[in-house]
C-alpha cells in the first residue's frame, strides 16, 4: 500500500555498495554517477563521504533510512541525469525536497534525488503568478511575494517545502478566499520516468496536470518547477480567540457550526491541546480576513460581528482582533525548526459532529495513555468546495473542515509508547469523521490510506501511474500506486 522504503530493484544492492574501495573506481556505477551528475551541478553522496549523515536526516527523527546514494540536484539537467541513470542500472528512485513527510516517505534505501538546492523564485507583478523551484520553502515565498503586495495560498510553518504542500492539497488561512494551493497551479515542470523535462498544464500533459493537484506526492515524476497564481492581499485583520480547558467540547460544537457561515475571505483554525493525565489544557481559534473586493476595507468591527455566533455560544476568557498588514501574520524566512520525532494522524470532517461524537472526541482526549496531543482543525469550504469534484485529484472538496492528530517527543525510548497512544486514539475518533485522510498527514497505520486520501480518484491515479511509470522507478508516494513491482 505504501512505497516500500526497503524494497531495491534486483541488484540494485551491488549497485551501489556503500564501500569506499569500490564507489572510489571509476568503472563502477556508482562512479559514473557521479560523473554523469557532476557536469549538470549535481553532487552525489555516499554513505562514506562528509555530509552525507546531514543530508539524509529527515524533519522527523523517528525515520532512520539510509540510501545507497544521495543525488544534490543544482539544475534540472542534473535531475535528468541522475534519473537516467537509475533506469539504466534499474535502481528505484525517492525524490526529497522540503523533507517533512509525516512518514518518510522521501527516503528510501535505493538513489534519493534531492531538488532542495532548486529554491529560486521568480515573481511576475503582471499576470500575478510565481515560479517557484521545487525545493524552495513556505518562509522564501511568503518573503518574495508579500513585500510585493501579493500572497500564494500556503500554510503556517515556514520550513515546509512549497512543492510538497501545494501537490498534495494544501491548505492555510488563505484557501476559503481562492482555494487549496494545488488550485493555483498554473503549470509544472517535471523530470519524468524516461528521464525527460516535461510541462504539465491544462493544454500539456493535461491529465498528468489534474493528478498533479492533490495527489502529485504520489510517485509520477521528479518535480523540479511550479507555476501558481499569487493573489493581491494587504491589509487584513486577524483574531485570536482561548476559551477554559472545560469549555473544549463546546467550542468544538459552536466552531463548526459557524464555519459554513462564514464568507469566503474568513480562513480559520481551532486547536484543542491535551495531555496525558491531565486531559484538554488549551483551547484557542485563530483566523485571518481576506476583503476580497476591492472596495472593501475590513475592520475590526466587522470580524467581531464574524465571529459573534462563536464567542456569544461560548464568551472566550482572551480575545484578540488586531487590523494589520498580512505580510505579518506569515513565517518569513528564519531559521528551520530543529527535527523532531513525531506522529500525525488526520480525519475529513464532511457533517457536524452530533453531540454523541464531541463528547466522544473529548472523552478520548481526556483519556491519553502518554504524552501531550494536538488535535487541529483547518476550516474548509469557500472557494475550494466551488471546484468540482472530479476537476483535479483532491477528494475532500466537500469537507468542513480537515483535522490533524499530533504529537512530538524528544527520546527514542518514548516512540513506541506515543505510537500506541496515537493508534488507540484514533481508533476511538476516527469512527465519528467521514473515513477520509490527508496525504499531506500521511499516516503508514490507514489500512487503506489510498481510499482515504483519494476516494473515488483512485483507479484513475492507478491507472496513470501505470501510463507514465510503468517499471515504478518512483517511490516517493504514499498510496497504493507506488507499490513495489
Amino acid at each position: 500500500m505504501y512505497a516500500c522504503r526497503s524494497a531495491t530493484a534486483v541488484g540494485a544492492g551491488t549497485l551501489l555498495a556503500p564501500t569506499r574501495a569500490r564507489a572510489a573506481r571509476a568503472g563502477t556505477p556508482i562512479g559514473e554517477l557521479r560523473r554523469t551528475v557532476a557536469s549538470a551541478g549535481g553532487v552525489v553522496l555516499t554513505p562514506d563521504d562528509a555530509g552525507f549523515a546531514l543530508a539524509r536526516r529527515d524533519f522527523n527523527l523517528r525515520i532512520d533510512v539510509t540510501p545507497k546514494a544521495i543525488v544534490r540536484c543544482r539544475s534540472s539537467r542534473a535531475v535528468e541525469r541522475a534519473v537516467t541513470w537509475a533506469v539504466t542500472n534499474d535502481v528505484p528512485v525517492h525524490v526529497r525536497a522540503g523533507g517533512h513527510s509525516y512518514e518518510g516517505t522521501s527516503l528510501g534505501e535505493g538513489l534519493v534525488i534531492d531538488v532542495e538546492p532548486l529554491d529560486g523564485i521568480a515573481i511576475d507583478e503582471l499576470t500575478r503568478t510565481a515560479r517557484i523551484g521545487a525545493g524552495a520553502r513556505l518562509g522564501a515565498c511568503y518573503a518574495a511575494s508579500t513585500a510585493r503586495g501579493l500572497a500564494p495560498v500556503a500554510g503556517r510553518c515556514g520550513s515546509v517545502g512549497i512543492a510538497g504542500l501545494t501537490l498534495g492539497g494544501g491548505h492555510g488561512f488563505l484557501v476559503r478566499a481562492f482555494g487549496l494551493a494545488c488550485d493555483q497551479l498554473r503549470s509544472v515542470r517535471l523530470v519524468d520516468a524516461r528521464g525527460k523535462q516535461i510541462t504539465a498544464s491544462e493544454k500539456e500533459n493535461a491529465e498528468l496536470f489534474w493528478a498533479l493537484r492533490g495527489a502529485g506526492c504520489s510517485g509520477f515524476g521528479v518535480v523540479t518547477e511550479l507555476e501558481v497564481a499569487l493573489h493581491p492581499v494587504t491589509r487584513v485583520v486577524t483574531w485570536s480567540l482561548a476559551w477554559p480547558p472545560r469549555e473544549a467540547g463546546r467550542v468544538l460544537h459552536a466552531w463548526q457550526a459557524l464555519v459554513p457561515h462564514l464568507p469566503d475571505g474568513a480562513g480559520i483554525f481551532l486547536q484543542l491541546d491535551a495531555a496525558a493525565g491531565r486531559g484538554v489544557v488549551s483551547t484557542s481559534c485563530q483566523g485571518v480576513y481576506i476583503p476580497l473586493r476591492a472596495d472593501e476595507k475590513p475592520t475590526a468591527d466587522t470580524v467581531r460581528a464574524l465571529l459573534r455566533p462563536l464567542v456569544g455560544a461560548v464568551p472566550p476568557v482572551a480575545q484578540t482582533v488586531r487590523e494589520e498588514l498580512f505580510r505579518a501574520t506569515v513565517p518569513i524566512g528564519g531559521k528551520a525548526p530543529d527535527p523532531v520525532r513525531f506522529k500525525g494522524k488526520s480525519d475529513i470532517l464532511t457533517t457536524l459532529l452530533d453531540p454523541g461524537a464531541i463528547d466522544a472526541v473529548i472523552d478520548a482526549l481526556q483519556h491519553l495513555e502518554t504524552g501531550p496531543v494536538a488535535m487541529m482543525l483547518d476550516g474548509y469550504g469557500g472557494a475550494i468546495a466551488r471546484v468540482g469534484a472530479d476537476a483535479t485529484a483532491f477528494a475532500h472538496r466537500d469537507a468542513l473542515a480537515c483535522v490533524q492528530w499530533y504529537t512530538q517527543w524528544r527520546s527514542p525510548h518514548e516512540t513506541d509508547a506515543r505510537l500506541a497512544m496515537m493508534r488507540s486514539l484514533h481508533a476511538r475518533v476516527h469512527p465519528h469523521f467521514s473515513g477520509g485522510a490527508n496525504v499531506n498527514y500521511c499516516d503508514a497505520d490507514l489500512a487503506d490510506g489510498p481510499r482515504a486520501y483519494f476516494g473515488a480518484h483512485l483507479e484513475r491515479l492507478e491507472g496513470l501511474k501505470k501510463a507514465v511509470d510503468p517499471g515504478n522507478r518512483f517511490r516517493s508516494g504514499t498510496i497504493g500506486i507506488t507499490r513495489a513491482t
